[in-house]
Parts: C-alpha cells; sequence; structure tokens
C-alpha cells in the first residue's frame, strides 16, 4: 500500500473493508464485485472470502489498476452503499487509466498515480 485517505469518523470495520478490497481487486486482478457473484453459494468460487485469513472482500468497491495489460495496484472504497462505493472506485479507476493515457507519450515510465484505498 502506498496510501491510505480515510475520512474523518471513519469507523474500523470501513476501514478493514477499503483496504482489503483493494487487496482482493490487486491479488485476483478483478473488481471484488465479480468475485462476489462468483463466491455466492453454488458459484464456482464459493467460499473464496473466507479464505486468506479472511482478507478477501467479495462486495463492490474494490477495482484493479491496470497499464499495459498489468495490474500495477488497485483502488478500495468503503463506507457507502454498494453503489455509491462502486460508483466512486469506477471513477477512480477512469481517472488512473487518463493520467496513464495522457502520460504515455511524455515520459519512458507513464506517470500513472498510486495505489490509494479510502474509508
Amino acid at each position: 500500500m502506498i496510501a491510505y485517505l480515510p475520512r474523518d469518523g471513519a469507523l474500523l470495520p470501513r476501514i478493514e473493508h477499503a483496504i482489503n478490497k483493494g487487496y482482493t481487486s490487486a491479488l485476483f486482478s478483478t473488481s471484488s464485485a465479480s468475485l462476489g457473484k462468483k463466491a455466492q453459494a453454488g458459484g464456482s468460487l464459493y467460499g473464496l472470502n473466507i479464505t486468506l485469513h479472511q482478507r478477501v472482500i467479495v462486495f463492490a468497491g474494490g477495482e484493479s489498476l491496470t497499464h499495459d495489460e498489468q495490474v500495477v495496484g488497485a483502488v478500495g472504497i468503503a463506507g457507502g452503499t454498494a453503489e455509491q462505493v462502486q460508483q466512486v472506485a469506477d471513477h477512480v479507476v477512469k481517472g488512473f487509466t487518463s493520467r496513464c493515457a495522457a502520460s504515455a507519450g511524455k515520459l519512458k515510465r507513464p506517470q500513472c498515480g498510486r495505489l490509494i484505498s479510502k474509508g
């Protein structure tokens, strides 16, 4: 983790959820929400959320950040409804992607940003 930006008054579960959503998305190279669908009873990844010392979070708010088709980080958002946190996570991914694209032609190593978890 490079940065963690909690909101004033963020509760401990939100802090842990934000960090672990980012961890989950980076680890599995996908969104935590998409893993959630597969981790439900009968799904191909049923029980995933109780692995890895229960750090795997399988609901909305975690997104991997990619550059040149490689995961270079992740974002984890917590503290709102599933729709709210996913909207914020999607916005962060869009900003990250735009920043990478804007710097790609100007620098030998694009300045894409950093992993940030926001609770």
